[in-house]
């Protein structure tokens, strides 16, 4: 089974100059690479940095993707710390054939134009290669972003390379990932219909696809004290009141831990379920059966839609996504006088969004 909280990102961070300008100006070869050495410490914060350090000839660009390539990285940042020739940058992202991201970070918001000369410039010229750069990689179908922005107090800046990490580090996660489809998608929900090949594509993931028997069979298996412990922890979550029936919360905790044995035989990450089923039939109750809070069990989620759900990984942490489990949500209406949109969804909901156990969640999942 895939590791449902995966280390962080692996982000390769190299900086760009010129090899000629060293000879010809003092120390501005060592100031470059204090910027790339500020710009690894900063995004190493929130993913795992690998570093060729400053990239200032065709050569050095080649190494570098090469290294990238071998260590497999999933976001490539390029710090055009000062001017260098496209050459010195295609080589280095090219064979890794993950998105880039050209840091174009100026280390001071203003140059001191009385006292400005030549070195200091290249010291400051972050957005001087940015066109060359990004005409190359529209040329070669090299997928890229500019980030533009002071390099040190430049909120902004740093707040988007941070928000690229984490989508890295959430692509990462799903790569490789074990996916169940059990069901089928709400009829007519268009936007809900999907490609498995495309999630293989794009995503890395594996789609396993499910019958609803898969379900029946081990729901049929689950011995009672599974069922028993399972209410256990219904009662300790949730306001069980007297409109709940019995039955019908006895018939939910068994669906729930014959889930837990799908997710355990498959090997699944993750599982959407949904299946309408007619006239009272066994498929029908299994579809509307998950528990009102189906436990996370091996690091699989199940959020809920109505009385039947379909998953997504919904947050992250500083490590990558986390252990909560999703909630669907819609747009209901919207108040123009306080300038706020109300959302919610009638299905089962996310216990951390209340500060009381969710009874009207309980409520609803078993109607």
């Amino acid at each position: 089974m895939g590791d449902y909280l995966q280390q962080r990102a692996k982000v390769g961070v190299f900086g760009i100059g010129l090899e000629a300008y060293w000879e010809q100006f003092d120390g501005l070869k060592e100031r470059l690479e204090g910027y790339q050495h500020s710009v690894e410490e900063r995004i190493g914060r929130w993913a795992t940095v690998v570093s060729p350090d400053l990239v200032d000839t065709a050569p050095k660009a080649y190494a570098a993707g090469e290294r990238f390539a071998e260590e497999r990285v999933d976001l490539i940042f390029c710090h055009a710390a000062t001017y260098a020739t496209s050459s010195q940058v295609l080589p280095a992202v090219h064979k890794a054939g993950v998105p880039v991201v050209v840091l174009n970070l100026q280390p001071s918001s203003s140059l001191d134009y009385e006292n400005t000369d030549t070195g200091e410039w290249l010291a400051n010229c972050s957005a001087c290669c940015v066109p060359e750069i990004s005409n190359a990689f529209e040329r070669a179908a090299i997928p890229f972003n500019v980030v533009s922005g002071t390099l040190h107090d430049d909120e902004n800046a740093w707040t988007e390379i941070e928000e690229w990490c984490r989508a890295a580090t959430a692509v990462g996660t799903l790569r490789g990932s074990r996916f169940g489809f059990l069901g089928h998608t709400y009829p007519g929900m268009l936007d809900m219909y999907s490609d498995f090949t495309m999630h293989q594509a794009r995503l890395g993931l594996h789609i396993e696809v499910l019958e609803m028997d898969d379900l029946q069979d081990r729901a049929e298996k689950v011995p009672d004290e599974a069922v028993t412990a399972r209410l256990d922890e219904t009662r300790e979550t949730f306001e069980v009141d007297e409109s709940v029936d019995e039955e019908d919360l006895e018939w939910s905790a068994r669906v729930s831990a014959g889930l837990d044995r799908l997710t355990e035989d498959f090997d699944l990450d993750a599982l959407a379920y949904y299946y309408r089923g007619t006239n009272g039939s066994i498929y029908e109750r299994l579809g509307a059966g998950p528990h009102p809070r189906q436990l996370p069990a091996h690091g699989v989620r199940y959020p809920g839609l109505r009385r039947r759900g379909s998953q997504e990984r919904c947050c992250h942490e500083d490590h990558g996504l986390s252990s909560c489990r999703g909630s669907f949500t819609e747009f209901y209406a919207m108040d123009f006088d306080e300038g706020f949109i109300l959302m919610g969804h009638d299905g089962p909901g996310h216990v951390a969004k209340s500060d009381k156990n969710l009874r009207e969640s309980t409520y609803w999942a078993l109607r």
